[in-house]
């Protein structure tokens, strides 16, 4: 229900990160990296989100959550570095 809020403009204050993990970390099995994002509103088909820190090969398909709340709310599916948006 809340990605369907975040896909049609509603709730862009809501504060989200991916828990993925990172291939190029120092010890990459360790656990997720978490990167703390913004939604920015509709692209369709998806939602952008600005990401303060670069989001690292290996971590499409990982989980969003609104960290409002814990819950899952979509899916990372891609970045664009020069944009700084997932």
């Amino acid at each position: 229900m809340r990605s369907l809020l975040l896909h049609h403009g509603y709730n862009q204050d809501a504060a989200i990160a991916a828990f993925g993990f990172n291939r190029d970390a120092p010890e990459p099995d360790l656990g997720p990296d978490i990167v703390r994002m913004a939604v920015q509103g509709p692209s369709e088909p998806y939602v952008k989100a600005h990401a303060e820190v670069g989001v690292a090969p290996g971590m499409s398909g990982a989980p969003i959550v609104e960290l409002s709340t814990g819950r899952i709310c979509g899916m990372l599916k891609y970045y664009v570095p020069e944009q700084k948006a997932a």
